[in-house]
């Protein structure tokens, strides 16, 4: 009963990534960023627990779709992300 219910929901949730093609991992992001608001590129890959070389790519895919922005950050000398609402 437990592997069939397992079953059920890794089926819905690819339908629910599928459906708005996103990948899992941009799909953290994307929630990170409704919580946390503003957050530099090293804070975000935390949160999502990505290595910070990967946040880029992902985050390369998701304002190429107009999801999210990308702003220098002058403090910290590297970029921020921000969703865009648009999403």
């Amino acid at each position: 009963m437990l592997a069939r219910l397992g079953s059920l929901t890794a089926r819905s949730w690819t339908t629910f990534l599928g459906e708005r093609r996103l990948t899992q991992g941009q799909y953290a992001v994307l929630v990170a960023l409704d919580r946390h608001g503003d957050t530099v590129q090293r804070l975000l890959a935390e949160l999502v627990a990505m290595d910070a070389c990967n946040i880029v790519a992902v985050l390369d895919q998701l304002v190429d779709r107009q999801l999210v922005e990308r702003r220098p950050d002058t403090d910290a000398g590297s970029d921020t992300g921000s969703g865009s609402g648009s999403g």
